[in-house]
């Protein structure tokens, strides 16, 4: 039931004028955030990244950075839909600058663990790998989600409930598995400072990393007008027996940098610093797993 339903209102939104579908998803966004505590509580978090580069942001300031990252927002939600334009978007304007670093850490024979923050164009980075027959495997709520993909793309989704396994086993086979670092797919989650206030996020890529010893190889699709670069630092490593929380620290620490020079690419629905949301989003996670 849930595939057809994704598939038939995919397949609607594909056919729509790009413009008029921006239009259908920005709208009730922007309406939402016109609600005093909802800007309030993003505004508190733009401040709270702009005050690690020394800036001390205006009301106007702050109105012109959230209505870049709705626009953002929007291009970003349009592009898993999978449609004409966003595939050539993708196959012809997304640069994966991060290849050689991930060519050079499947060498070691461990798998590698990518991770992609809420950041930049993401999901157009994902395209791009898939039309370039990367096998990447991505731990997501339910696959049936992406069934309207083309090309049996849906199975590079694994549905939560065995996905930890699935994973274990792409590593140990010296796979790639791509774990966007606020999906708390794995149990038992850590929380770690976000541009010094407390957050939940990075726990499951490097508990994975602990587990099998694969390199984490952290990749930032950056929109830069008419392009994307999809790029990387280079490779962080848990060492063995070595704390989470350390090697938790160093992730968030390359995020901060991305996000810190450009947070109008911050994906803004998430708030990685609402712990009490993530404990409700943990605790109906372990509902649902059980009828998996």
């Amino acid at each position: 039931m849930l595939r057809a339903i994704y598939t038939a209102s995919s397949r609607l939104a594909r056919v729509l004028p790009r413009g008029l579908l921006e239009s259908a998803l920005e709208t009730p966004l922007r309406v939402s955030f016109l609600l005093p505590p909802k800007r309030r509580r993003v505004y508190e978090n733009f401040r709270r990244i702009l005050k690690s580069r020394g800036v001390e942001p205006t009301e106007a300031e702050l109105s012109g950075l959230l209505e870049r990252a709705l626009r953002h927002l929007g291009r970003l939600s349009i592009a898993m839909l999978a449609r004409e334009d966003d595939l050539a978007y993708a196959r012809e304007k997304v640069d994966l600058e991060f290849l050689p670093l991930l060519d050079e850490a499947l060498k070691e024979g461990r798998g590698v663990i990518l991770t992609t923050s809420n950041f930049g164009l993401f999901n157009q980075a994902i395209l791009a790998m898939f039309q370039r027959g990367l096998p990447v495997r991505i731990p997501v709520f339910h696959k049936s989600h992406y069934a309207h993909m083309p090309n049996g793309w849906v199975e590079h989704f694994l549905s939560v409930g065995g996905a930890s396994k699935e994973c274990l086993r792409t590593l140990k086979k010296n796979g790639i598995v791509l774990v966007p670092t606020m999906f708390g797919f794995l149990s038992h989650p850590k929380d770690v400072e976000l541009f010094g206030a407390p957050a939940r996020l990075t726990y499951a890529p490097v508990r994975l990393a602990a587990a099998t010893g694969a390199p984490i190889l952290p990749v930032f699709a950056v929109d830069e007008g008419d392009r994307c670069a999809a790029r990387a630092e280079g490779l962080l490593r848990h060492p063995d027996g070595g704390w989470l929380e350390e090697t938790m620290s160093r992730l968030v620490q390359v995020q901060e940098r991305f996000i810190a020079a450009h947070p109008e690419q911050w994906e803004i629905l998430e708030d990685p610093w609402d712990l009490r949301g993530a404990d409700q989003r943990d605790a109906v996670l372990r509902v649902v797993l059980k009828f998996f």
